[in-house]
């Protein structure tokens, strides 16, 4: 956010009011900014927190935002003159707390072990229990609701959220600890986790996998929490979290996240003998790959082969051997990953495994292409694609539209290839896939270049590399040689110069915006002073008179987006209004989208 931006924030106005009261010759700089912003948010926008931390203005903001992991301790400061409870934000806090029965009491400090919100079936696996009856988990939450401790969320598909404001989260913590029963409820949350984690598991390879990964990141951080104690208190319940939850990291990232999470359960849990552990080993390796860490993926594949057939699990067998024939071709080797992956295939069809006869069939269509066996490939891709679209299974048939799309490209049918990658990466963008978005990007990059369109191919290919930078996903070795045709096809009929500032131009792209150029199928208008596509768009529809929120609706972006793009052009511009971009947009005269138009 810019200073300029900032100001017209309820909770921002209120701290630089105060901040001015106490200290006169404060302002808000694009320095400060920032931690301003940072204050307001992690203070919930609290009224008495946002006063007591502007009292704090003898320190710099900067110095107040690092030190709000303790708010309650940072903000003792308050108008002598005020009652006693609003002196500080614990005094207010304790307040109303002895205004709670025993059993609000309770229900308030379990709820303090939630991050990022919950819903009601949870606080009732957490909240109930010692003296607390499941059934009345909802009129206690409705009381404290009622008193303003617990905050009711719009509802969403997935029924009505409630979460605490950090400050009070803090507090009720506090409590939670003094009452002794801390270890105990954190192990109830930590198993509501892991059964919601099996439910969503099972949910991602279904029709309905668009909910599941919804609801899945919405819990992100209760996940999260629940490793965090888990790790330290109960090591296997930690591994068995992130065998569930491995799934969605190596679809939906991010992958650093989950290969860190994984190695220290595994850390944690080397004697353990169990199919969870085995799991974990291979989604290990899974993503050690996906992250280029080549060495270490054949370690953990192949400690979880052992253990897959010390546990005599043909199954999990099956999928390692897929898993490390998938590593083995990723690296060039090649004799060995086809022989690994037919011998999963032939496991797979002994058992009957349908839905893991895809994965293995994708795998070894991606080796018949890098062998020459372009028809094998694709009769093995479409085969592919016909089940999950049988099963509804969106993902997979993303993925498998993708590959279609690329080897096109390898057959030299442009048209095919674009037709198929623009499918594939809008159905990509649904599922919230970003990694396989940006390999879609570089595949549409080697359609432009088969065009000569060298611009275009050189900005998605910028693009794609600052998406697998930001992600942690290198390109595979065994891609390489494709990648390297994909710049030379970019080159050809460009000077240096001009490819090099098409590249810096897809690279200075966010993965939204890219995927939005490589979506319309005409070259990038100049936008004015510097205006990306995305933010032209949006500087037309403010001068249309529309809020943030209808502008976000209209482009499908969030509303947070919509005010980042505001603020990046009112730096750009050099304007400090929304007016004044309604007028700027007018004077340059051109066309804004309708609201309807989605990117």
């Amino acid at each position: 956010y810019t200073a300029a931006e900032l100001e017209s924030y309820e909770s921002v106005q209120l701290f630089i009011e105060r901040a001015r009261y106490h200290s006169p010759a404060f302002l808000l700089t694009p320095r400060n900014a920032p931690a301003v912003a940072e204050i307001c948010r992690r203070l919930d926008g609290i009224p008495l927190a946002i006063e007591l931390a502007a009292a704090r203005v003898g320190f710099s903001a900067e110095e107040i935002a690092a030190r709000l992991d303790n708010s309650l301790r940072l903000l003792t400061t308050g108008r002598r003159t005020a009652p006693p409870r609003q002196r500080t934000l614990r005094g207010t806090l304790d307040w109303s707390h002895g205004l709670l029965s025993a059993p609000e009491r309770a229900v308030f400090r379990r709820l303090s072990v939630f991050a990022g919100g919950f819903t009601l079936e949870a606080a009732e696996a957490v909240g109930s229990g010692a003296g607390i009856a499941k059934e009345d988990a909802l009129d206690l939450i409705a009381r404290l609701v009622d008193k303003s401790l617990v905050v009711a969320q719009a509802p969403g598909e997935g029924g009505v959220r409630y979460r605490m404001l950090e400050p009070i989260r803090q507090y009720a913590r506090d409590k939670l600890e003094e009452s002794g029963e801390s270890e105990a409820v954190r192990h109830r949350h930590a198993s509501w986790c892991l059964a919601f984690a099996e439910r969503a598991d099972l949910g991602l390879q279904g029709p309905d996998q668009a909910k599941w990964v919804e609801w899945l990141e919405m819990e992100r951080p209760n996940a999260q929490a629940a490793l965090g104690w888990s790790l330290e208190a109960e090591p296997e319940m930690a591994l068995r979290l992130v065998a569930t939850l491995g799934h969605f990291w190596y679809r939906y990232g991010p992958t650093v996240e989950g290969r860190r999470w994984l190695e220290a359960a595994l850390e944690r849990t080397g004697g353990m003998e169990i199919p969870a552990r085995a799991r974990a080993l291979r989604l290990a390796g899974v993503l050690s790959e996906e992250s280029g860490l080549y060495a270490r993926a054949g370690e953990l594949h192949e400690e979880g082969l052992a253990l897959y057939r010390r546990l005599g699990d043909k199954k999990g067998v099956a999928n390692s051997l897929n898993s490390l024939g998938a590593l083995m071709y990723a690296v060039g080797d090649l004799e060995r990953a086809l022989a690994l992956t037919r011998e999963s295939l032939a496991l797979k069809r002994e058992l009957g495994d349908e839905k893991g006869l895809m994965s293995s069939r994708n795998n070894l269509a991606e080796m018949l292409q890098t062998a020459g066996d372009l028809a094998g490939a694709q009769a093995l891709f479409e085969e592919n694609l016909n089940s999950d679209r049988m099963v509804g299974e969106d993902w997979g048939a993303a993925i498998s539209l993708l590959n279609l799309g690329t080897l096109a490209v390898d057959q030299g049918d442009p048209l095919r290839a674009e037709q198929l990658l623009i499918e594939a990466l809008g159905a990509l963008v649904r599922v919230g896939d970003e990694d396989a978005v940006a390999e879609c990007l570089g595949s549409l990059a080697g359609v432009a270049g088969t065009r000569d369109e060298g611009g275009r191919a050189a900005r998605l290919l910028g693009a794609a590399e600052a998406a697998r930078e930001r992600l942690g996903t290198p390109i595979r070795p065994v891609e390489r040689e494709r990648y390297e045709r994909f710049v030379a096809l970019s080159r050809r009929g460009l000077g240096d110069e001009s490819w090099g500032t098409a590249w810096e131009a897809g690279r200075a792209m966010s993965l939204e915006q890219a995927t939005q150029y490589a979506l319309s199928t005409e070259p990038l208008p100049a936008a004015p002073a510097g205006l990306t596509r995305r933010e032209w768009e949006v500087a037309a529809l403010v001068a249309q008179g529309l809020t943030n929120r209808r502008i976000s609706k209209a482009l499908s972006i969030s509303e947070r987006t919509v005010a980042t793009h505001v603020g990046r052009i009112l730096k750009k511009l050099g304007l400090l209004s929304r007016a004044q971009i309604a007028t700027w947009t007018t004077e340059h005269q051109q066309p804004p989208p309708s609201p309807g138009h989605a990117g």
